[in-house]
């Protein structure tokens, strides 16, 4: 059956490794990370249930779609498959075209699924670019709102994660009510990652959505916080160097861009409508700023326009990783070293900084939601594209191909040779002196 399977679905296209039994498949599905597992029940060494928990117990292959092929068609049998975290059955002997379609199928799902946000239910930033780029391509005219949380960094470390991640499903329905109230036909709502999201909705729309949008969180959000909070307007937060500030309660910067500025491409919209959030960010308390004017981009406002970073006594440096607390350890390094840090928790986010501080150094994590490292340097290459970028990892064990230095994540006390030999002046490096000064050895 494994080479009658293995022909069938190579044919279609798809890249294929098998396995003879249970052990061998978990150990070739760690390594292979597959979309998607064709698995047989009865297997030696250990039987196709036990291999699907187990798959679903590695964060590898949680999310992979597992498809059961057995000679086992009755109820007691499926149920122990659907409890044991099979999405679909297939049963012996099966028909070709309708394994094909099963398996396409659940590759469509699975794609579903990783597009959309966990928390929100919202689609992520795959399908966000998709609705941007195909409005583009028709030359349909829309406009492209960010939604950013102020101050939620300080509500976070206050009371915690799962409050957090209430204040964001607040944001996601504040919107949803706002898009029923305001744009209902024709709109588009997106969660980029974190506090960030975006409505696509038709231009004569949008400043109204935004003004509905910032009064229904400027109502609701101070429920979000205890009662004394909530009355006086503030919370008392750590910053990363243990000193005590006070917040105000959280608000909403929105930045408006339109096709009015005739961007070409999704970067171009998404690069203006971070721009104007800034600005929004730049005012007291809940705040939206558009950019309406019509004409061609201005060569500078072209996101894939090239712009150095000046030498200056302080260097820019970028720091890209999901885990808040990888930041902050890095973040106090580099700022002992002198350097002026920048955060980012995604690819997404390190974009937009890249465009606002062109970072001379960027530190990179290798595995992210959202954009892995790979894709992220690649972006941040055509914005900076003389920014060094240093790979941060606990999974690879030699210094990819994307990246200047690599850094194994359980060595992180190697970074402040790192940071002094950054400082020193710019010299031609060879990659052989790149790897070996460092870590690697041969790039993969």
């Amino acid at each position: 059956m494994t080479a009658l399977l293995s022909t069938l679905l190579r044919v279609e296209g798809f890249d294929v490794q098998t396995a003879t039994n249970g052990q061998e498949a978990l150990e070739r599905a760690g390594e292979f990370e597959p979309d998607i597992i064709l698995l047989d029940v009865m297997m030696p060494r250990i039987d196709g249930f036990e291999v699907c928990r187990k798959l679903r117990a590695d964060a590898k292959t949680r999310y992979a779609c597992v498809i059961v092929v057995t000679a086992k068609a009755s109820s007691a049998d499926k149920v122990a498959g659907l409890r044991a975290g099979a999405d679909d059955f297939v049963t012996k002997p099966f028909d070709p075209e309708e394994l094909l379609e099963r398996v396409r199928a659940a590759l469509r799902r699975r794609r579903e699924m990783t597009s959309m946000n966990p928390l929100t239910h919202l689609p992520g930033n795959d399908e966000i670019r998709k609705v941007v780029e195909g409005k583009l391509i028709v030359e349909e005219t829309f406009a492209f709102l960010h939604v950013d949380i102020d101050n939620f960094k300080a509500f976070n470390d206050r009371y915690g994660l799962v409050r957090g991640d209430d204040a964001i499903l607040a944001l996601a329905q504040t919107i949803g009510a706002a898009v029923d109230e305001s744009a209902p036909g024709g709109t588009f709502v997106g969660h980029v990652g974190g506090d960030d999201m975006v409505v696509v909705c038709p231009i004569e729309a949008a400043e109204a959505l935004g003004s509905a949008i910032l009064a229904r969180w400027d109502s609701a959000s101070p429920g979000l916080y205890d009662p004394e909070d909530a009355s006086r307007g503030q919370i008392d937060s750590s910053d990363r160097h243990g000193q005590v500030t006070s917040f105000p309660l959280m608000s909403l910067s929105i930045g408006l861009a339109t096709t009015e500025r005739n961007a070409s491409n999704y970067r171009q919209i998404s690069d203006i409508a971070a721009r104007m959030k800034k600005l929004a960010k730049d005012t007291e308390g809940s705040s939206l700023k558009s950019d309406r004017r019509e004409g061609e981009l201005r060569p500078t406002e072209h996101a894939d326009t090239i712009r150095t970073d000046p030498a200056q006594e302080s260097p820019k440096l970028l720091i890209v990783d999901d885990n808040p607390m990888i930041r902050e350890v890095l973040s106090l390094y580099c700022e002992a070293k002198g350097f002026t840090v920048f955060e980012a928790r995604n690819g997404i986010e390190a974009y937009h900084s890249a465009l606002e501080y062109h970072p001379r150094f960027v530190v990179l994590d290798y595995r992210m939601p959202e954009l892995d490292g790979k894709y992220t340097a690649e972006l941040l290459r055509e914005v900076v594209p003389n920014a060094i970028v240093i790979a941060l990892s606990a999974f690879l064990d030699a210094k990819p191909a994307w990246a200047d230095i690599f850094i194994e994540k359980h060595q992180l006390s190697e970074l402040p040779t790192v940071l002094q030999r950054l400082q020193e002046p710019a010299r031609p490096r060879s990659d052989a002196e790149s790897d070996s000064k460092i870590r690697g050895g041969s790039t993969p």
